[in-house]
């Protein structure tokens, strides 16, 4: 990844029900309160 200049480790990828890869979370998340907002955010589902 560091050829495309991407070096934060690690990645969430949030996946809708039809398949689509619709967000990516560059880093750590910290805590489930914020994954579970991330979820709510982009996927408009509740957790």
């Amino acid at each position: 990844m560091n050829e495309l200049g991407i070096n934060a480790l690690p990645f969430t990828y949030f996946v809708d029900a039809a398949g689509a890869l619709v967000h990516t979370e560059v880093g750590e998340v910290a805590s489930v309160d914020e994954l579970r907002a991330l979820a709510v955010e982009h996927l408009g589902v509740q957790v």
